[in-house]
């Protein structure tokens, strides 16, 4: 690592770049030793950032995949998650509060909550917060329950903050809940089935409909990890 980062100064964002592409995938490998060594040459990298450019979307989309362990069943790569999102939120200028990273004061919950109100208000649009969205649902074949827990609190306040943030603008008056096809209750033989409640449901792409499904499956049905039903 220290002799790829002294190379020629000219082959140096590349290289670095290089690095930090071939680091992300590590980021979820499955054994803990693996995702320990790539979130701390990751780390190496945004320390000296000065050899180290990445654009907005690149820095997102990293911060997005460091998130997602910063709850890791090891510890070391927890920490070393905490320490990247620090930086990469740094690099967008997000002002995250220091102690939302801090050991004696951090909650999941609200670094969450501040994540998908920032990452709303630098995607800008509708469509953009959806596509990262789908691209966030990924997370769920994660083999850690770590992971697919902290990736659907972030799809679930996203949601909740898109929707927010369109109610104020006025270009929407539902959330994405009341989006949904209605629910159909069984019928009696013979007889025609009827919805429980009825919304005004317009057409939609499927990649939208989707991710609603899915919240309504997080929010509502029974599963066997209890985080989710708490």
């Amino acid at each position: 690592m220290e002799r790829l980062r002294h190379c020629p100064s000219e082959h140096q964002a590349t290289v670095n770049a290089a690095l930090a592409a071939l680091c992300r995938p590590l980021f979820h490998h499955e054994e803990a030793k693996i995702r320990r060594a790539a979130m701390k040459t990751h780390l190496d990298l945004l320390q000296h950032r000065h050899h180290h450019h990445e654009s907005t979307e690149e820095n997102i989309t990293t911060l997005i995949a460091v998130l997602m362990h910063v709850e890791d069943e090891d510890l070391e790569v927890a920490q070393a998650a905490k320490d990247n999102l620090s930086l990469l939120a740094e690099a967008l200028l997000w002002h995250l509060e220091g102690r939302l990273l801090a050991r004696d004061s951090y909650s999941l919950q609200e670094l969450l909550h501040k994540i998908a109100k920032r990452l709303i208000q630098q995607l800008g649009t509708e469509d953009a917060v959806e596509m990262e969205t789908t691209n966030i649902l990924g997370f769920f074949r994660s083999e850690q329950p770590s992971v697919r827990r902290t990736a659907a609190l972030l799809i679930g306040d996203s949601a909740e903050g898109s929707s927010a943030a369109a109610t104020q603008t006025g270009t929407s008056s539902t959330t994405p809940l009341q989006l949904l096809p209605p629910v159909t209750a069984p019928a009696p033989p013979g007889t025609v089935a009827a919805p429980i409640s009825t919304y005004d449901v317009p057409q939609r792409p499927p990649r939208r409909a989707l991710i609603d499904h899915l919240l309504r499956l997080i929010l509502s049905v029974q599963v066997e990890e209890p985080w989710l039903t708490e």
